[in-house]
């Protein structure tokens, strides 16, 4: 099986570079002090923004089968089929002389239907050969787009357990920093709220119980949404499996092909005036003739329906089936998705994400409130945070000072390289 190229086949669960998202976050959220606090927030809004859980199946390309060595097993195979026929042909139209010469009267009744019943039986285990081994290959390449589908459902779970992971480490990340701080700010609690007496230092750890059983919630829904997807349950019914295409194409296609060929017959039978009413003996002669006409018009429509079985089952014709079956399961495996996975994956990569966005900004706002407070709190008790017990304080201060004065710098800097250029 050939399938033409796609790109982006999936798309729903893939990041944006960091540096465009670490640079959007910076515009959105004027509260970010780092990069890593930049990053997962631009993370979390890239995740929301681009959310997409859809499935895209490449569809057959016929110019990338191999066309020259099918073309010339097709007319092997059409050569081969008439074997039979033609051999039947000769039969019928040796008994045709035969009851020509004979004037057997039975013989002008029953020879025609005797010959196209055998020139029938002669064809039919070719077309029946023919669209049973095309059947075959339809539901080979059928299972063909079911592997891939869970191929390709299994790719999307693991991406979005690696998303989660990955995100829940930069959190992590980001987090790491704002302990500390909040750790030596707890030693001091007391002599803040002497300066602030409503002094609120906030619990990091209600972000990360953001994350609490969403790695579970994924993999409960993969595993349902997996065990309700098949290609083949929503094919039509004939092409579900070999035996229901026999059942619903092969025989009634033969039977047809049976009955078009035995109501020729009759209407060449009943073309011709009875011959006992003919009172012209040499055009009597010449009407029995007509018999060995009508095993030849019976060979004729046999190859034309070996031909017309042929014609369907030509790898463009079956291509293009194929094709079109595989957009109208590609809609129904989204549909699917939508409503066994598309809430999880809503409270997830959306609801969820939101969640945690919302309590780490409110986690940075309550943070950079502090500020203040251990501003006036060294101002006020400047012999405090030289003790040893403070040190960490001490110096987180300065850092966090040293590094919004940096951060205001380089703003500067960038307003000024775009004004003057560099």
């Amino acid at each position: 099986m050939s399938y033409e190229e796609v790109k982006d086949v999936e798309r729903a669960l893939q990041w944006t570079p960091d540096d465009t998202v670490m640079a959007v976050a910076r515009q959105r959220y004027p509260v970010v002090d780092s990069d890593i606090e930049a990053l997962f927030l631009g993370r979390l809004d890239d995740t929301i923004d681009h959310f997409r859980l859809e499935i895209k199946l490449p569809r057959v390309h016929i110019g990338k089968l191999a066309q020259s060595s099918d073309t010339r097993t097709r007319w092997a195979d059409v050569l081969n089929s008439l074997k039979l026929p033609t051999s039947a042909l000769v039969v019928t139209a040796s008994a045709s002389i035969v009851s020509i010469l004979s004037h057997h009267p039975l013989g002008k009744v029953l020879l025609p239907y005797f010959s196209c019943i055998l020139i029938f039986l002669s064809s039919a285990p070719s077309i029946r050969k023919r669209l049973l081994a095309k059947s075959s290959w339809l539901l080979a390449q059928f299972d063909s787009v079911q592997n891939q589908v869970e191929t390709t459902m299994d790719e999307i779970a693991s991406r979005g357990l690696q998303l989660l992971h990955t995100t829940e480490l930069t959190m992590n990340q980001a987090l790491a920093p704002i302990n500390v701080k909040l750790v030596a700010i707890t030693r001091v609690e007391s002599m803040l709220k002497t300066i602030k007496p409503d002094i609120d230092i906030p619990d990091p750890s209600d972000v990360k119980r953001s994350f609490d059983g969403l790695k579970e919630k994924l993999q409960g829904g993969f595993s349902s949404a997996r065990g309700l997807i098949h290609v083949r349950r929503s094919l039509p019914s004939p092409f579900q499996s070999p035996e229901q295409f026999e059942w619903y194409i092969v025989i009634p296609y033969l039977v047809a092909m049976l009955m078009v060929q035995l109501v020729l017959v009759y209407i060449s039978q009943t073309k011709e005036e009875p011959l006992e009413k003919n009172n012209m003996n040499q055009d009597e002669v010449d009407r029995e003739w007509h018999l060995l006409w009508i095993a030849v018009q019976t060979y004729i429509t046999a190859v034309i329906q070996i031909l017309l079985a042929f014609l369907l089952t030509l790898t463009h014709s079956l291509v293009f089936f194929l094709n079109k079956e595989i957009g109208v399961f590609e809609a129904n495996i989204n549909t699917e998705l939508r409503r066994t996975v598309g809430g999880v994956f809503e409270d997830i990569f959306r609801s969820g994400f939101k969640l945690v966005k919302s309590k780490f900004l409110d986690l940075l706002k309550k943070v950079n409130q502090l500020e203040a407070p251990i501003e006036k709190l060294k101002a006020k008790f400047p012999d405090v945070l030289e003790n040893p017990e403070f040190s960490e304080l001490a110096s987180l201060v300065k850092d966090d000072l040293a590094g919004k004065v940096q951060k205001k710098r380089e703003n500067i800097l960038t307003h000024w390289s775009k004004i003057f250029g560099n």
